[in-house]
């Protein structure tokens, strides 16, 4: 199953706004606020 970029842009746009965010960014910071994710959950990075 695929989806277009543009449909994943919009429903990015409507979540941000329904949530009072003005990015991406500050999505990811109220998810981890509301333990909705971990740092856990994310990859270390290689250097």
């Amino acid at each position: 199953m695929a989806i277009a970029e543009l449909t994943v842009r919009t429903h990015v746009s409507n979540i941000l706004g329904k949530l009072h965010l003005a990015s991406r960014t500050q999505a990811a910071l109220y998810a981890l606020k509301e333990g909705l994710a971990s740092l856990d959950d994310v990859p270390a990075m290689e250097t």
